[in-house]
């Protein structure tokens, strides 16, 4: 199978697999190359894949942090669709990389709320220099 991970604006992964394990809304499951065709909801968690040796046996396992979003299963392609994925070799580093994307993620958010709150008192500024109230 070829696994592909998309995120708004571009592609995070593509690469063969021979198995994608997930999680949905009613649990957690695998896909192999044989398994019929699926279209199924992905919940916050953590994707795994193995991709194929060289020799055609199993490889290493691979995470993919992922947030909300969707996957479907056509023929040998797998394809993802996530709002965030952080892939990661294994589960350790995956953990500090998901760290430093919320840290990263909640200063963005302070800096988003003081923009806005700017934007608002520059609002209310304007109303009252027109004659109109702030209630």
């Amino acid at each position: 199978m070829e696994l592909r991970i998309l995120v708004p604006g571009h592609e995070v992964l593509r690469t063969p697999v021979s198995r994608v394990s997930a999680e949905g809304p009613g649990g957690s499951f695998t896909l192999l190359p044989d398994h019929v065709d699926l279209l199924t909801a992905l919940v916050p968690g953590i994707l795994e894949f193995r991709s194929p040796s060289a020799e055609g046996s199993e490889g290493a396992e691979t995470y993919v942090g992922i947030d909300e979003g969707l996957m479907v299963k056509r023929g040998a392609a797998v394809v993802v669709t996530v709002r965030r994925a952080v892939p990661s070799a294994d589960l350790a580093s995956l953990r500090q990389r998901l760290e430093e994307d919320v840290l990263r993620l909640d200063e963005n958010e302070r800096q988003a709320r003081r923009v806005l709150e700017r934007l608002e008192s520059s609002f209310l500024k304007g109303l009252i220099e027109l004659g109109g109230t702030a209630s």
